[in-house]
């Protein structure tokens, strides 16, 4: 028996030693035009950001932990801790990813927006990537459940197609779009919605591993159990700084 464990254990060391693991860490500086996302009476913020992403890559899985936090200097109910766990894996031109996150507003939530409250959710996706009038095109599908615990156990289960396009204009400027179009049920029927959600990014390499990035954000949202459409437009820019990668094998 000692000897199976002590087999066990030095098999498990070799496999993460095989393992090539990888470290970023940032810390941002940003400045946000609609720090509540309202449609209305709109208030500009200035927040920093620090994130540390780390994976541990084993054969064609792709293990990630990132862990997020946000500080608002005036708005300060939209302060968030997060946290995110997952596994991507590759087959050819696709890539599967399963994940589980929790977002956790550190001063309450605020309630600004139907998903301003603390949650817990996992979520499921395929994607395809290929090559597109020179820039990187990934576009693909997935399934998400969030669960917000302060509100009456309130269940939303959201099927969504979603696609990315990344471009690389010189070796400091690269630009990107996200879009996501989705049907969103459930279990309390006034949030239950059809969305659209589409972005932009810029981002320019500064000297000393700084990066400006500006980011601008649409979304459009038809309720199914409302008599209102609500459409919501984020302006953001912020410079990322103090950042540090390391890379192991």
């Amino acid at each position: 028996m000692k000897f199976f464990i002590g087999t066990l254990i030095m098999t498990s060391l070799a496999s993460i030693a095989a393992a090539q693991t990888s470290s970023r860490n940032t810390a941002d500086l940003g400045v946000t035009s609609n720090a509540n996302l309202t449609k209305e009476n709109p208030t500009s913020d200035t927040y920093v950001r620090l994130t540390t992403s780390n994976t541990l890559v084993r054969g064609d899985d792709n293990f990630g932990l990132r862990l997020g936090y946000v500080d608002y200097f005036s708005e300060s109910s939209n302060d968030l801790f997060s946290l995110r766990l997952s596994d991507r894996r590759t087959s050819s031109n696709w890539s599967y990813t399963g994940a589980l996150f929790t977002n956790i507003y550190t001063g309450g939530s605020p309630g600004t927006t139907d998903n301003a409250f603390t949650n817990v959710g996992l979520e499921a996706k395929g994607e395809r990537s290929r090559p597109w009038s020179g820039a990187a095109l990934e576009y693909g599908g997935g399934y998400r459940l969030r669960v917000f615990p302060d509100l009456d156990g309130r269940n939303d289960h959201a099927a969504f197609a979603l696609a990315t396009l990344d471009r690389e204009m010189t070796s400091k400027l690269a630009l990107g779009a996200t879009s996501e179009f989705g049907v969103l049920l459930s279990s309390l029927s006034e949030y239950s919605r059809i969305y659209f959600d589409l972005g932009g990014t810029v981002d320019y390499q500064l000297p000393d591993s700084w990066t400006l990035t500006g980011d601008l954000l649409l979304s459009q949202s038809y309720f199914l159990n409302r008599t209102v459409t609500t459409s919501t437009a984020v302006g953001r820019s912020r410079g990322s700084g103090l950042t540090g990668s390391r890379t192991s094998a």
